[in-house]
Protein backbone atom coordinates (compact mmCIF):
# COMPACT_ATOMS: atom_id res chain seq x y z
CA UNK A 1 0.00 0.00 0.00
CA UNK A 2 1.17 3.66 -0.98
CA UNK A 3 0.65 6.16 1.76
CA UNK A 4 -2.31 7.87 -0.39
CA UNK A 5 -4.07 4.51 0.24
CA UNK A 6 -3.99 4.38 3.49
CA UNK A 7 -4.79 7.37 4.32
CA UNK A 8 -7.83 6.17 2.16
CA UNK A 9 -8.52 3.15 4.46
CA UNK A 10 -8.21 5.33 7.21
CA UNK A 11 -10.63 7.44 6.72
CA UNK A 12 -13.12 4.82 5.07
CA UNK A 13 -15.81 3.41 7.19
CA UNK A 14 -14.72 -0.17 7.57
CA UNK A 15 -14.34 -1.22 11.17
CA UNK A 16 -10.46 -0.91 12.79
CA UNK A 17 -8.47 -3.28 14.61
CA UNK A 18 -6.77 -1.86 17.05
CA UNK A 19 -4.47 -3.36 18.97
CA UNK A 20 -4.03 -0.68 22.46
CA UNK A 21 -0.48 -0.55 24.29
CA UNK A 22 -0.62 1.30 27.32
CA UNK A 23 1.09 2.60 30.16
CA UNK A 24 -2.88 3.43 31.21
CA UNK A 25 -1.53 3.71 35.22
CA UNK A 26 0.86 6.26 34.59
CA UNK A 27 -1.79 9.16 32.73
CA UNK A 28 -5.24 9.51 32.57
CA UNK A 29 -5.62 9.68 28.63
CA UNK A 30 -5.07 6.25 28.54
CA UNK A 31 -8.12 5.04 30.55
CA UNK A 32 -10.20 7.27 28.33
CA UNK A 33 -8.63 5.55 25.01
CA UNK A 34 -9.52 1.97 26.38
CA UNK A 35 -13.06 3.15 27.44
CA UNK A 36 -13.02 5.04 23.95
CA UNK A 37 -12.08 1.82 21.85
CA UNK A 38 -13.86 -0.57 23.79
CA UNK A 39 -17.62 1.08 23.35
CA UNK A 40 -17.15 2.22 19.62
CA UNK A 41 -18.48 0.71 16.81
CA UNK A 42 -15.94 1.62 14.36
CA UNK A 43 -13.03 -0.22 16.29
CA UNK A 44 -12.86 -3.66 16.90
CA UNK A 45 -10.76 -3.68 20.01
CA UNK A 46 -8.26 -7.29 19.54
CA UNK A 47 -6.25 -6.71 22.24
CA UNK A 48 -4.97 -4.57 25.01
CA UNK A 49 -1.25 -4.58 26.18
CA UNK A 50 0.04 -3.33 29.74
CA UNK A 51 3.40 -1.28 28.88
CA UNK A 52 5.56 -0.88 31.04
CA UNK A 53 6.39 2.41 32.79
CA UNK A 54 9.05 3.91 35.25
CA UNK A 55 8.19 7.44 37.08
CA UNK A 56 7.41 8.65 40.69
CA UNK A 57 4.18 6.35 39.92
CA UNK A 58 5.68 2.74 40.41
CA UNK A 59 9.08 0.53 41.64
CA UNK A 60 10.16 0.15 38.25
CA UNK A 61 9.06 -1.07 34.93
CA UNK A 62 7.60 -4.15 35.90
CA UNK A 63 5.31 -2.67 38.49
CA UNK A 64 4.51 0.10 36.27
CA UNK A 65 3.59 -2.46 33.90
CA UNK A 66 1.46 -4.29 36.68
CA UNK A 67 -0.42 -1.31 38.03
CA UNK A 68 -1.07 -0.86 34.24
CA UNK A 69 -2.67 -3.93 33.84
CA UNK A 70 -4.45 -3.72 36.87
CA UNK A 71 -5.55 -0.23 35.99
CA UNK A 72 -6.54 -2.22 32.72
CA UNK A 73 -9.16 -4.55 34.62
CA UNK A 74 -10.57 -1.78 36.43
CA UNK A 75 -11.60 0.27 33.65
CA UNK A 76 -12.79 -2.65 31.73
CA UNK A 77 -14.85 -3.46 34.92
CA UNK A 78 -16.52 -0.07 34.99
CA UNK A 79 -17.52 0.18 31.53
CA UNK A 80 -18.72 -3.74 31.33
CA UNK A 81 -19.65 -5.01 35.12
CA UNK A 82 -20.41 -8.39 34.07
Amino acid sequence: MNVREILADIKSPRKKKIILDTDTFNEIDDQYALAYCYVSDKIDLVAVHAAPFHNDKSDGYEDGMIKSYNEIKKVLSLIDPN
